[in-house]
């Protein structure tokens, strides 16, 4: 009896050959635009009795659609200081030469103690 049920059966590689995303895709669109024709009946119909005129209101709902479409865009601030490429440069070679300081430095050191003692 379970002999047939595999992957394909629960439909896990529905998408292997490429044809379901471009469908999806499109019935997103057309859900996306059915639902944004929908809400603004309903708020056309909000704004015809808050303004009492239908100008008005479609002035409104478009001007809410707009707004929504293209959000006011937004600057970033940072509230820590971001360190420049330079910086990142030059502590990696800072680095660099404290450890190569510490290992010939201090062996040389070690080995002229070690001659006057």
């Amino acid at each position: 009896m379970y002999k047939g049920v595999d992957a394909d059966y629960y439909g896990y590689r529905d998408d292997d050959d490429g044809t379901l995303a471009p469908s999806e895709r499109l019935q997103e669109e057309q859900a996306k635009l059915d639902a944004l024709e929908a809400w603004k009946k309903r708020e056309l119909e909000k704004c015809i009795v808050e303004f009492k005129d239908e100008a008005k209101a479609r002035a409104r709902v478009e001007e809410m659609v707009a707004k929504f479409e293209k959000p006011a865009e937004q600057q970033f601030k940072a509230h820590v200081r971001v360190p420049q490429k330079e910086d990142l440069e030059k502590a990696v070679l800072e680095k660099r030469k404290k450890r190569l300081l510490e290992k010939y430095v201090t062996n040389n050191l070690e080995k002229l103690h070690g001659r006057q003692s």
